[in-house]
């Protein structure tokens, strides 16, 4: 019985949390930079530089956007490569990505930094003792200064 007990508390990651919530920036970069092995295949003979534009679906999955400045091999290429990759499912919105692919010497490298477009994060959950004005000094702190007072 309290073996039961103590397995039902244990946590089911090393953060305790069951589901990822929200993606990270961390993990948005993270996510995208897992596509440079499946783009190898697309490699060249030829130097080049393709802008990527990417969406993070919440149901999962990485939709390819848009490309800038592609051959139409290496469009396909790309396009049948990113079609198949995978990121985690998450709550928040659909996250839009863009970033650079970089073809040199038959090694294919994704810009360590994307640009990751404003998104919405999931409401903020505080327990805030103490009474109402507590709570509005947290809040007003968390929020900035109102409109009227900038």
């Amino acid at each position: 019985m309290i073996w039961a007990l103590l397995l039902g508390a244990a946590p089911l990651d090393p953060v305790g949390a069951p589901l990822k919530l929200y993606l990270s920036d961390t993990d948005v970069t993270s996510e995208v930079r897992r596509l440079e092995p499946m783009l190898r295949k697309c490699a060249t003979a030829e130097d080049a530089t393709v802008g990527l534009h990417l969406e993070l679906q919440p149901q999962g999955g990485i939709k390819l956007v848009r490309l800038d400045e592609a051959d139409a091999g290496l469009a396909s290429c790309v396009r049948e490569a990113v079609s198949g990759a995978a990121s985690p499912a998450h709550k928040g919105s659909t996250i839009r990505v863009d970033t650079t692919l970089y073809i040199r010497d038959q090694a294919v490298v994704i810009s360590p930094s994307p640009t990751i477009h404003k998104r919405d994060m999931g409401p903020l959950m505080l327990f805030i003792p103490g009474d109402d004005a507590d709570r509005e000094a947290v809040t007003s702190h968390l929020n900035g200064p109102a409109a009227d007072k900038r």
